[in-house]
């Protein structure tokens, strides 16, 4: 993907999976654990062991345990990392230099046509600019992982 197309990415499940798949590097299929008593009678609730994430998922059969395999990012996955400050939050800790990777430095602006992200490492500003800061930072930290493969 290349800059100029996660720059279009608009705020959405799209982009979210994205971010799970490149920034966290989540699989798409997880399994999840259902706690309805009746597992697969009718809409049974399920909680997602890869990314902790609630919904509700089809059952596909039984694995150990009562687990049950369904796709992650269609249909447990809860972040909404593109609209939701409070998920985007986690992605601006994965490159804190705090968090998950160190060579990161991160900062954010607020200006009169938003917001712009930056995330720096060594010399190379990954930014963008949005209207809201959580599609601000998604897409910036796409760039900067799919530029530092």
């Amino acid at each position: 993907m290349t800059i100029e197309e996660i720059r279009k990415l608009e705020a959405g499940r799209e982009l979210d999976a994205l971010i799970d798949r490149h920034v966290f590097g989540r699989d798409k299929t997880a399994y999840c654990e259902t706690f309805s008593a009746n597992r697969c009678d009718g809409v049974k609730r399920t909680i997602c062991s890869a990314c902790g994430g609630f919904g509700h998922g089809n059952c596909y059969g039984y694995g150990r345990g009562g687990e049950i395999q369904i796709q992650c990012s269609d249909a447990c996955c809860g972040y909404d990392y593109s609209s939701d400050i409070a998920a985007a939050w986690m992605v601006v800790q994965y490159f804190h230099p705090d968090g998950t990777n160190e060579g990161y430095s991160v900062q954010l602006d607020g200006h009169g046509e938003g917001y712009t992200f930056h995330i720096f490492k060594s010399a190379t500003d990954y930014n963008n600019t949005a209207a809201l800061a959580p599609l601000a930072i998604c897409r910036a930290a796409l760039i900067a992982v799919t530029q530092n493969k």
